[in-house]
């Protein structure tokens, strides 16, 4: 028969064992929580920063560009990729004429090659304005916009309120599982 004292003290020893695992339990959710919402955040900012998709004939063409807001006189880079509208894959397809306007006046125009339906390029646009993105792929072609803005925008006032969302909506999740 065990002793009542040490009844007591195997009984406390159960209990903090058993707060030890609760609390290791919810410090594993709240890790959980933290490192989706990093690998969100990483997978979001792998992708271009703005762009479109438009039919042409049998293709998808999806152009993107970053900055999102690019700046006259600022390097920009520009991404196209050419798909099968069935498939969703790469389109056969070797080459892609691309022309960028401004106003009917064209800024830029040739030919880039394609390898597993994707080429990208850098520009520098001279002027601020609403820019047409015309692509073409054989006898198939379409267009779309591209805003160039004459002045930068205050970027840094944007990367702050990013910031704060994003701590602010990681503070709710942690307090609502520590509730729980």
């Amino acid at each position: 028969m065990t002793p009542p004292l040490l009844q007591k003290a195997k009984t406390r020893k159960g209990e903090r064992e058993t707060g030890a695992k609760q609390k290791s339990s919810k410090n594993a959710s709240f890790l959980f929580v933290f490192l989706s919402l990093t690998v969100l955040v990483s997978f979001a900012s792998a992708h271009l920063d703005n762009g479109f998709d438009q039919p042409a004939g049998p293709y998808l063409v999806d152009v993107g560009w970053t900055p999102a807001a690019p700046n006259a006189g600022e390097s920009v880079l520009i991404a196209i990729n050419v798909l099968d509208s069935a498939t969703n894959q790469p389109a056969n397809v070797s080459s892609v004429w691309v022309r960028l306007d401004l106003k009917d006046q064209v800024s830029f125009a040739g030919t880039f090659a394609l390898n597993k339906g994707s080429t990208s390029f850098t520009y520098v646009f001279p002027k601020a304005g609403v820019w047409t993105v015309t692509v073409q792929t054989g006898s198939h072609q379409t267009s779309g916009e591209l805003w160039v803005p004459g002045q930068p925008p205050s970027s840094e006032s944007w990367a702050w309120i990013a910031v704060a969302v994003l701590a602010l909506a990681s503070a709710v999740m942690a307090f609502k599982l520590y509730k729980n």
